[in-house]
């Protein structure tokens, strides 16, 4: 989830169950837990490989975090004076810390919530990494948080019901992911394609237009946009992955292997010659824009000389190449059922 929506939450726990205990303080410390894991950002400093490696990898893992709520119950152990205080802050620490990769397990994007143990990466396609409905609840909160002149009971109140409902959301996500597979699985059908594998992720503000990429058994990808909203027939697209020869020695590169890791085995290949050599573009199927949806989002690029021998690769990294305007347009007017 967006880094500004984790921080939500950490706040909205720390006024629903510790402010009375803590203070002030503990909304302070909800908002620093909340955010932390999400420094694994500077990853990027370290290279396009070092980013897709380590975000949301190690200070995502509940493994570690346990580990690092150990150290949080030594150092109250050891310096917080007041002991009826000490069990409410690691309590606060637990709740926070290990709230955020669950949060982020219900995105596609992928999170290794059992890493160094496991480097598989966990995704529960429930909600966009951006969702305003999940997080309306606990900016409300957040803000009624700030004001001392509301009573104290009010504030806890309404942070208690922000967390209800942003579960319960959550909760509601699972109904509409398992209605687009069901949807996805009948156009399938119906256009005569035969399932191997399918996927389906929520579009970017809602939970109510899915992104679904049917697999068949040769391989190639089927993608269409799902309301669960107004469902109708989804039109699915073909795209067909080349079989050159180039694709598997890219996928011998670290580059290679390592966005196809990122993707979760989800990606489409294309070569394509230039002046002095070739391309292997790698696409993650997972993604694309709602207005274009066989534009990805992600992307590798592996470039090979005359002679087939590697010469080096380039991320082609999320921007916004699309109308946004357009993007919102064709977002609600799937989500109607009018696509």
């Amino acid at each position: 989830m967006d880094s500004i929506t984790q921080t939500l939450l950490g706040v909205t726990i720390a006024e629903a169950g510790f402010r009375k205990k803590l203070g002030w303080k503990a909304l302070a410390a909800g908002a620093a837990l909340g955010i932390a894991p999400d420094l694994d950002v500077f990853a990027r400093a370290f290279g396009p490989l070092a980013s897709m490696k380590y975000h949301r990898a190690e200070t995502h893992s509940f493994v570690v975090l346990a580990f690092i709520l150990a150290v949080v119950l030594l150092l109250v152990l050891r310096f917080a004076k007041e002991k009826e205080k000490r069990l409410p802050w690691v309590h606060l620490a637990a709740w926070v810390l290990l709230t955020h990769p669950v949060l982020d397990w219900c995105n596609t994007y992928g999170t290794l919530i059992l890493a160094p143990l496991s480097r598989h990466r966990f995704s529960l396609d429930l909600i966009a990494i951006i969702d305003p409905f999940y997080s309306a609840p606990l900016a409300i909160a957040v803000f009624i948080a700030l004001f001392r002149i509301i009573p104290a009971d009010v504030r806890k109140g309404v942070a208690i019901g922000a967390l209800v409902l942003s579960t319960a959301y959550l909760g509601w996500a699972v109904r509409q992911n398992l209605k687009a597979r069901g949807i996805a699985e009948k156009s399938a059908a119906d256009s005569g394609i035969e399932v191997s594998s399918l996927f389906v992720t929520p579009c970017f503000f809602t939970i109510y237009c899915w992104r679904a990429v049917v697999t068949d058994p040769d391989g190639n990808h089927h993608v269409g946009l799902v309301s669960t909203w107004n469902p109708g027939n989804v039109e699915l697209t073909r795209l067909e992955s080349s079989r050159d020869p180039l694709v598997k020695e890219a996928l011998k590169t670290e580059a290679g292997r390592t966005f196809k890791w990122f993707a979760q085995d989800l990606v489409r290949y294309d070569v394509e010659e230039f002046q002095g050599g070739s391309v292997v573009v790698i696409s993650d199927v997972r993604f694309g824009w709602i207005s274009e949806p066989l534009k990805p989002v992600f992307g590798m690029q592996v470039f090979f000389d005359e002679d087939g021998n590697h010469t080096g690769f380039e991320r082609t990294h999320p921007r916004m190449s699309v109308s946004f305007e357009r993007e919102w347009d064709v977002l609600w007017s799937t989500v109607a059922g009018n696509n």
